[in-house]
C-alpha cells in the first residue's frame, strides 16, 4: 500500500473514532486495578488506565510486595508521589527490584488511553513515517489484545471497547 492511500485511510480511521472518543477521554478514577507481571522481564503491564498513584501502589503492595517492604515509582530519575500510573514509568521495591511500567493503550505516557493514543496506535499500523513506535514500553502499552503484534485486531478490539 503506498503512502497516499495508508495516510487516507490514516484520516478515515481517525475520524470515525474521534466520532465516539469521548468516552476514552474522561478520566476513569479507577479504585480496582487489574495489571499483570512478567517477573523474568520485570515489567508490570496491563496497568488499568487512570490508575491513580495511591490506587497502584496499594494494589503492587497487596499482589508483589508486603508492608514491609519500600515501594517507590519513578518517571526516570524523578520520584512520582501522586498522579496517574503511566507507561514508560517503573516501580521500585526495596531499591533493588525495578519494575517498567505499561499502562493499557497508554502510549503518549499521560496515564490515559484516549484519543492521542488511538491516533498513535493507528499511524503505527500503518507504518506513516516519524510514527512508528520504537519504545518497548509504549509497544507493549499499544498492544491491547496482548499477542505480541501491533495490528488491526488491536485497532479492533479498541473500538469494540468504546
Amino acid at each position: 500500500m503506498n503512502n497516499r492511500k495508508k495516510c487516507v485511510l490514516s484520516l478515515v480511521f481517525v475520524t470515525l473514532i474521534m466520532i465516539t472518543l469521548f468516552i476514552l477521554t474522561t478520566e476513569s478514577n479507577a479504585t480496582e486495578i487489574d495489571f499483570k507481571l512478567n517477573i523474568s522481564s520485570n515489567i508490570v503491564y496491563r496497568v488499568t488506565p487512570g490508575t491513580s498513584y495511591d490506587v497502584f501502589i496499594a494494589q503492587f503492595r497487596n499482589q508483589i510486595a508486603n508492608n514491609n517492604d519500600t515501594v517507590e515509582l519513578y518517571l526516570g530519575e524523578n520520584k512520582v508521589t501522586s498522579g496517574y500510573v503511566a507507561t514508560s514509568m517503573s516501580i521500585v521495591k526495596n531499591s533493588s527490584e525495578v519494575y517498567n511500567i505499561a499502562v493499557l493503550g497508554d502510549i503518549d505516557g499521560n496515564g490515559l488511553f484516549d484519543q492521542i493514543d488511538l491516533s498513535s496506535l493507528i499511524r503505527h499500523y500503518l507504518e506513516i513515517p516519524g510514527y512508528i513506535i520504537t519504545d518497548d514500553m509504549k509497544l507493549k502499552a499499544a498492544d491491547i489484545n496482548n499477542d505480541g503484534v501491533i495490528n488491526q485486531i488491536d485497532i479492533t478490539a479498541t473500538i469494540e471497547g468504546i
